[in-house]
């Protein structure tokens, strides 16, 4: 009698194990999914952030050339930042011109430790309108590590 119970907790264990792996593998490919549309993808010029990044507040540059290096020319771009639980976009201006030598000698850094962010946020880039030479930051705050994307894309 024993034994056949030892065998229904084992057995008991056993689905319960399946049941939350496939539970886990759900969660997970939700999680995975590309948060961006067919549409999009046709727009996106450049992705600046894809990864775990650690809490933080973050200024990243982007210096106005798309994912092949070339330079961009002047319109209307969109930034989009996303996590898992988390989306926002903001409207970037670019006009022609600038000094060529500018966007070299800018970098991306953590900005600041104190206060640490209590929410997830993009915050307007700067300057806006800005050079399409000189490029431009743009600031973001993570409230945990966490996996973000940040695309930057044509407004048509």
């Amino acid at each position: 009698m024993n034994n056949t119970f030892n065998y229904f907790r084992f057995q008991h264990w056993k689905t319960q194990s399946i049941i939350l792996l496939i539970i886990g593998a759900s969660l997970f490919s939700l999680y995975c999914d590309d948060p961006l549309s067919e549409e999009q993808k046709e727009t996106l010029v450049r992705t600046l952030v894809q990864g775990p990044v650690q809490r933080g507040n973050y200024s990243i540059f982007w210096d106005g050339r798309n994912d092949t290096d070339k330079r961009l020319s002047e319109g209307t771009y969109i930034c989009n930042f996303y996590t898992q639980d988390y989306g926002h976009q903001v409207t970037m201006t670019a006009l022609a011109g600038g000094s060529t030598n500018a966007a070299e000698s800018n970098d991306s850094t953590e900005y600041s430790e104190v206060p640490l962010p209590l929410h997830y946020e993009l915050d307007q880039n700067s300057p806006n309108p800005f050079y399409i030479n000189e490029g431009t930051n743009i600031l973001f705050s993570i409230p945990e590590n966490s996996s973000i994307q940040i695309t930057i894309h044509k407004q048509e």
